[in-house]
């Protein structure tokens, strides 16, 4: 009967109810701010120890606290500015890397002996290998924190972590002093 009709409740005021208003028209969405969360792997990053120290020579007035809370807060907007405009989403630098692989691929049959797309084809080759790198280690933080959750307690993924383990360090077979390979007692 409305389509374009919306219900949004208002804010607590003095009473344990909230208002409900009913409006025309969608309300105008804040965009959230997310805490500032400082990346392990970022300190790999020459720039970011160029802007650590950058920001630690700084001398802002004031008691060492008040010096510290201003250090750590321009640093912390200086690290939030980097990030945004130096690291990209990971998956999107890979498939672009992956697109540009593809197009010198296609002009690598038609030019093998270019020496300009062999070494591009090489440069984004060690990209895609950093990207990957990068990817793997930042996947493998996840996994530690969900052993961390689940791994103590006698589930499912404990059991399954178990066993993983126990197929890749079973030992098959030994090799003796004379050098022969020795597979069963």
């Amino acid at each position: 009967m409305f389509p374009d009709a919306v219900v949004v409740h208002g804010n607590f005021s003095c009473s344990d109810h909230c208002p409900i208003i009913l409006s025309d028209s969608f309300p105008h969405q804040q965009q959230k701010n997310f805490p500032f969360r400082f990346q392990n792997y970022w300190s790999q990053y020459h720039q970011v120890q160029d802007i650590v120290q950058m920001q630690w020579k700084s001398q802002p007035q004031g008691t060492n606290m008040f010096i510290l809370s201003q250090k750590l807060k321009t640093l912390k907007q200086h690290l939030k500015e980097w990030a945004h405009t130096s690291l990209r989403n990971n998956r999107q630098c890979l498939n672009l890397n992956t697109q540009k692989i593809h197009r010198v691929e296609e002009q690598l049959i038609n030019q093998l002996d270019s020496y300009r797309l062999n070494s591009w084809m090489k440069r984004l080759l060690v990209q895609r290998e950093k990207l990957l790198l990068f990817n793997q280690k930042y996947w493998d933080r996840f996994k530690q924190k969900e052993w961390l959750v689940n791994g103590d307690r006698n589930s499912n993924f404990f059991q399954q972590q178990v066993k993983a383990r126990r197929k890749t360090n079973a030992v098959l077979k030994l090799k003796d002093d004379c050098g022969v390979w020795l597979d069963t007692q």
